[in-house]
């Protein structure tokens, strides 16, 4: 976070935590609370080790958050739009052609598609079994979590005809997740690397 790591937790005063907030304003609302999170946690170790009095998130009204409204209007592709990625897509190698195939075609999220097991791969009656997501482990190591992101995430997703064609074609390896690279889980923020 800029500046406040710069500084001793002792010397953070609540105009400083203040200014940090204003120079994120537009950052999401989940990354907001996160550092908001992260930076009250901080300040909490530091009262129980006897480093600063209180914590200034405990007083009332003395931290100003941005208000952020994420209710962004979602917009599907068009027709043509749709068209013309399935046409690059068909350029691109395995496994991420799969993948974005299986986001396209399901509405997936990256997380949930990475976390897919052959067994969740129901070709017989044509249906995708949702139950996990990707996560992160205590040491930031990427793992399979043992839910989904949300409880009411874990559903069945239909196999259109096309995309049923695509993951019957798709050759899995010896390991049981659907999407590995050298037998490890892919982090899914490499799909925001991708060019095409």
């Amino acid at each position: 976070m800029p500046k406040l790591t710069e500084k001793p937790i002792q010397e953070i005063s609540i105009a400083d935590i203040n200014n940090n907030f204003k120079n994120i304003v537009d950052y999401s609302a989940i990354v907001i609370q996160k550092m908001s999170i992260q930076i009250s946690s901080a300040f909490n170790y530091a009262v129980i080790n006897g480093i600063v009095k209180n914590n200034p998130f405990a007083i009332k009204g003395a931290i100003i958050k941005p208000k952020k409204d994420d209710k962004k209007k979602i917009v599907a592709l068009t027709v043509e739009e749709q068209q013309a990625f399935v046409k690059e897509l068909q350029k691109y190698h395995e496994p991420y052609r799969t993948i974005l195939f299986i986001a396209l075609y399901t509405g997936m999220r990256i997380g949930e598609i990475f976390a897919l097991s052959i067994d969740d791969i129901d070709l017989d009656n044509k249906v995708i079994h949702v139950s996990k997501t990707l996560t992160k482990d205590q040491n930031d190591k990427v793992i399979i979590g043992s839910t989904t992101k949300t409880y009411s995430g874990q559903r069945d997703i239909p196999i259109i005809s096309t995309l049923y064609g695509i993951l019957n074609s798709y050759e899995i390896d010896h390991t049981s997740t659907l999407f590995t690279m050298n037998d490890k889980l892919i982090n899914q923020s490499i799909i925001n690397k991708l060019s095409f």
